[in-house]
């Protein structure tokens, strides 16, 4: 590789995330395939590579499905970034196969997701079939190492996307997969590139892999917490007493066991999406809104809609208020909550949802949400839940769920320690976040870089 295109061939490779700044502030963000190295050319997929269509059997008949065949999907090619593709969800038989009309490739060949969502690639770890959301690239006598066309396509995803055509999904056909340019190097320099990418993407994706178990150790820790706090209080040495509900157990002394309904009001909402004449205009906070959220805190960013002045009387949200999820296409996803934490007016609660309007004398509104955080009291309301493709829990079977409830000032201070809490889980989540949002376009440029020859990596390679 000649380094006079660029800058010098031997600047340092480093993978730590804080050296990646000065790196892009370097290098730029690039453009594909660019200039490049005087003894490296580029070339079209169709020159390199036979490009092969997948299809799908006929997927009511059990005799073409289970067999020893992998099929591998756009799905299967998403899972992550592993290099190669060891195992499919789905497998076919020989009459599969053949029903289909879709042919096997031979180990080493590229997978590619042609079809919405474009661009997800792996390396077949043995012989393949595809689905037609894919499509396969088997190498010809110019590929020296697949795991370096493995990269470089990774690193054209944009590319890729950008050649996709159609109106009801995008689609890169084989005429435009064919046209997509990458960069060529010397056949030792592909293996050399792989090697050094293969080993460098290792240790990222280790890393990425430590940084989001970091993030389930806090999001566990919290949710351990809640349930301690709100089935057990603050105190570990208060005496303790049985509920009388079997599945709660013992419960502190000086608590009560309650059904929602003597505490709270459940208002299950009919308010839909349509807009009519002669409404009045309003928000709606719906299934998203509370599914991903925790709070509920302005009408910011809410769906426009239209509703009556009944509707508006009843459902609109009040400071306190929890909304959860009351149906939903697992039992999972059953009763999962926000906290509304102040009046918004003409913001209503949209349909799938209901209204839990606490007693304030009797419950706070911010320790019910966490009530509704804690898996040991939701579960009564996933078994309560009804369905078989898609679940719903009734309004009887909301109102009818056991809740342990401390005196008014207690909940006050557990809802206040939980809120500390979490707001520690919170910033310490935000900052891995941010770590591995930096890992990933680290690892993104760095792939770029070595695939056009922006960096030498041959004195890196393992």
């Amino acid at each position: 590789m000649t380094s006079s295109a660029f800058e010098p061939a031997s600047q340092p490779i480093s993978l730590a995330p804080s050296a990646f700044e000065s790196w892009r502030e370097r290098n730029g963000e690039g453009c594909w395939p660019g200039r490049l190295p005087s003894d490296w050319t580029s070339t079209r997929l169709k020159r390199l590579f036979r490009l092969v269509n997948g299809a799908t059997p006929k997927s009511t008949e059990p005799a073409y499905w289970g067999g020893e065949i992998p099929w591998a999907t756009p799905e299967d090619l998403g899972g992550d970034n592993s290099l190669y593709l060891r195992n499919t969800k789905r497998t076919l038989t020989a009459s599969g196969l053949r029903n289909c009309g879709a042919s096997m490739v031979p180990e080493g060949s590229l997978l590619l997701s042609t079809r919405a969502p474009i661009g997800y690639v792996r390396l077949a770890a043995q012989q393949t079939s595809t689905n037609q959301g894919c499509r396969s690239l088997v190498p010809q006598g110019a590929v020296a190492d697949s795991r370096y066309y493995y990269f470089a396509l990774t690193a054209a995803r944009a590319v890729l996307e950008a050649y996709g055509t159609g109106s009801t999904f995008t689609e890169l056909s084989n005429t435009e997969l064919g046209l997509v340019e990458v960069p060529v190097p010397p056949a030792q320099l592909q293996r050399s590139i792989a090697e050094f990418l293969e080993h460098a993407t290792g240790r990222i994706d280790a890393l990425i892999g430590q940084k989001e178990r970091l993030i389930e150790l806090l999001e566990e820790k919290r949710t351990a917490l809640i349930n301690q706090a709100v089935t057990k209080g603050l105190d570990p040495d208060v005496p303790m007493k049985g509920s009388g509900v079997e599945w709660l157990g013992e419960i502190p002394e000086h608590w009560s066991a309650r059904r929602l309904k003597s505490v709270a009001r459940v208002i299950p909402s009919s308010v839909d999406k349509k807009t009519r004449e002669g409404q009045r205009a309003v928000r709606l906070c719906n299934y998203t809104d509370v599914y991903y959220s925790e709070k509920i805190c302005a009408a910011d960013g809410l769906m426009e809609a239209t509703a009556s002045d009944s509707e508006l009387a009843k459902f609109q949200l009040r400071e306190g208020d929890v909304i959860v999820t009351k149906d939903s296409e697992s039992a999972d996803d059953i009763a999962v909550p926000a906290y509304v934490a102040r009046n918004l007016e003409n913001v209503l609660c949209g349909y799938h949802l209901a209204i839990v309007r606490p007693r304030r004398a009797a419950l706070n509104g911010r320790f019910l949400a966490y009530c509704f955080e804690s898996r040991r009291l939701v579960q009564q309301f996933h078994v309560a839940a009804n369905g078989i493709t898609r679940f719903g829990l009734s309004v009887h079977s909301l109102r009818d769920g056991w809740l342990p409830i401390p005196p008014i000032e207690e909940q006050h201070r557990i809802a206040s320690r939980l809120d500390a809490e979490s707001q520690t889980v919170r910033t310490l989540s935000t900052k891995v976040r941010e770590v591995v949002a930096l890992l990933r376009e680290y690892r993104s440029a760095l792939i770029t870089a070595a695939v056009t020859g922006k960096i030498d990596v041959r004195d890196h390679a393992a």
